[in-house]
């Protein structure tokens, strides 16, 4: 009798199933198209060229005060607080609107959310306030 030799391949193989791998890139891949093209929202804000050693000490006691400050009562207006936005705000458009010639400063704790100071520079372009500084402390 003839006998033929079996040449083929045993029925399993040496190479490792890749469907899950395949599925893993696939929702890696899902997911970065869906985060990297969300637009955040931004506030455009013109920063000086200048250092800090450009800055100077204001002596001007005649300005209109904004302070931001934590906790509920959280904006203040030359020393008036207020513990909501549309208050705060319609106070804030008052005390300009009577007294113009005060230029307005604004200083806020370093424990505030930078939230309300974006929300309140927002108010301020909106309502074409521009002439504002920033009070800073020196670091020490």
């Amino acid at each position: 009798m003839i006998s033929i030799s079996s040449n083929e391949e045993p029925q399993g193989s040496l190479l490792p199933d890749l469907t899950p791998l395949l599925d893993v890139i696939f929702i890696v891949m899902v997911f970065l198209m869906f985060t990297a093209n969300v637009a955040p929202n931004v506030l455009k804000v013109d920063l000086p060229e200048a250092g800090a050693e450009a800055a100077v000490t204001l002596q001007e006691p005649d300005t209109l005060a904004v302070n931001l400050m934590p906790g509920e009562e959280g904006w203040a207006v030359d020393g008036q607080r207020f513990s909501d936005w549309d208050t705060f705000a319609a106070a804030l458009k008052q005390r300009v609107a009577s007294q113009p010639e005060r230029p307005l400063m604004i200083a806020g704790d370093r424990n505030v959310p930078m939230e309300r100071l974006v929300q309140l520079l927002a108010f301020l372009q909106q309502n074409n306030m521009t002439a504002a500084q920033i009070q800073m402390e020196d670091a020490q």
